[in-house]
């Protein structure tokens, strides 16, 4: 088992070595629910695509952060793919949160993309109903969310005797 792990990623090799407590006591605690450890382990032992119809998305996203933090670059890469296939305007929200926070390559432009078109996105966004980095990205893609901010231009009408 601690062969596999040790073989995902340079931080597992480097957590379960004897000099860390996690290598020393041949056991990894996170605090991360067990549907996204699990799913994780089953990435690194596998390989394999994640089957996004029976996964909830929070368990996506919990996975996302895990293999992200360990730096399981195949399993960060799949869980990339499964999110980005699947935004909507439920999931959304905390897709794009993820993805600002953790900077993630794939995932961040796919929720912009789908940000673009959706009229949802960008009710909840004028709204100011997403966390601050949503709502950042968001203004770089849709500009301020106030309009009562933009000004106005004024027409003057001349008229000529």
């Amino acid at each position: 088992h601690g062969a596999v792990l040790r073989s995902a990623s340079r931080v597992l090799r480097a957590m379960l070595s004897p000099a860390f407590r996690e290598g020393a006591a041949d056991r990894v605690e996170v605090d991360y629910d067990a549907p996204a450890v699990r799913l994780v382990l089953t990435l690194v032992y596998t390989g394999e695509e994640v089957d996004d119809s029976e996964v909830p998305v929070d368990v996506l996203l919990g996975a996302l952060e895990l293999a992200h933090q360990w730096d399981v670059a195949h399993a960060v890469a799949a869980l990339e793919a499964t999110l980005a296939r699947n935004i909507d305007d439920e999931r959304f929200g905390k897709s794009m949160e993820v993805a600002a926070r953790l900077q993630l390559q794939q995932l961040a432009p796919a929720c912009l993309a789908f940000a673009k078109n959706s009229a949802d996105v960008r009710k909840r966004f004028k709204a100011a109903q997403y966390p601050a980095s949503v709502q950042a990205a968001l203004t770089a893609l849709f500009g301020d969310a106030d309009p009562g901010d933009a000004r106005k231009k004024r027409r003057r009408l001349i008229i000529s005797p």
